[in-house]
């Protein structure tokens, strides 16, 4: 469980530094959890040392608002002693209602105590872009590296539709049955992708980037949907389509309750 306080507490003699909340992985085990925000990597390690002598060896987790500013010896440093340093730039992003949390808190916060040789490099490499949402939640998307792509491969059956271009396959399920399809068309994501990203009705014949790459764009994307969304009765789940002036344009407006996932190419 994650206890946040209605008012961050200030840490006296530390500035922009605040006591947050505590992570209560079981009963009666309360961790503290700091956010503490700097520009220059000394600044850090002198802030993050000095909470570490007032917690005097017990557990505790930081928070930060992202890790450019961060050294990675200091990064490694606090994993080796079981206190995690944590950007909140890798787990929180846009959605039509605003911010949104990308990370389950009990993975986000499972390091604290866990003494380990040290995370990831700093800036990890960036494999994937995807849009996710679970049911009832807004589409968010989400810059994923490595470990973080496969576990949401790893979950493709968590979602109602699952689509995955740099596996080339897609899953999705049609009135109860389950269906797979692999060595799916590069193009059809690049054009999913750009309707994706396209605030309001989407021409794919429009669309200058595709003009002298595709000879039929439109005709394409139709099959991507047909490939990879789900028809409803009267539309689509994810990608809807209207008629204006004898020609289709599309939107991405996924229907409520529709659990997905758009996996990318970092750039397509």
């Amino acid at each position: 469980t994650l206890q946040i306080r209605g008012t961050p507490e200030p840490m006296a003699g530390l500035v922009h530094a605040f006591r947050v909340g505590n992570f209560i992985p079981e009963p009666g085990v309360r961790h503290p959890v700091y956010f503490v925000s700097r520009c220059q990597r000394r600044d850090y390690a002198e802030a993050i040392d000095a909470l570490r002598s007032r917690q005097d060896g017990a557990p505790f987790a930081v928070m930060l608002p992202t890790d450019r500013f961060i050294a990675e010896d200091t990064l490694r440093q606090m994993s080796a002693l079981g206190v995690p340093l944590l950007p909140l730039s890798d787990v929180i992003g846009l959605s039509a209602s605003g911010l949104a949390a990308l990370a389950d808190p009990l993975r986000f916060f499972a390091g604290i105590g866990r003494r380990g040789a040290g995370p990831a490099p700093v800036s990890a490499e960036v494999v994937a872009r995807a849009v996710v949402c679970r049911p009832g939640g807004d589409p968010t998307w989400r810059d994923l590296d490595e470990p973080a792509y496969r576990d949401l491969v790893a979950a493709v059956d968590e979602y109602e539709i699952f689509a995955d271009e740099r596996g080339r396959t897609a899953a999705r399920t049609i009135d109860g049955e389950r269906q797979r399809r692999t060595g799916i068309q590069a193009s059809y994501f690049q054009l999913l992708r750009a309707c994706a990203e396209y605030r309001g009705y989407y021409d794919p014949g429009a669309d200058l980037r595709f003009d002298e790459i595709y000879k039929d764009p439109k005709q394409n994307f139709v099959r991507a949907r047909q490939a990879i969304d789900v028809k409803t009765n009267d539309n689509w789940k994810l990608f809807k389509s209207r008629i204006v002036d004898n020609h289709a344009e599309y939107e991405f407006s996924p229907d409520p309750n529709t659990s997905f996932a758009l996996v990318f190419q970092p750039t397509s």
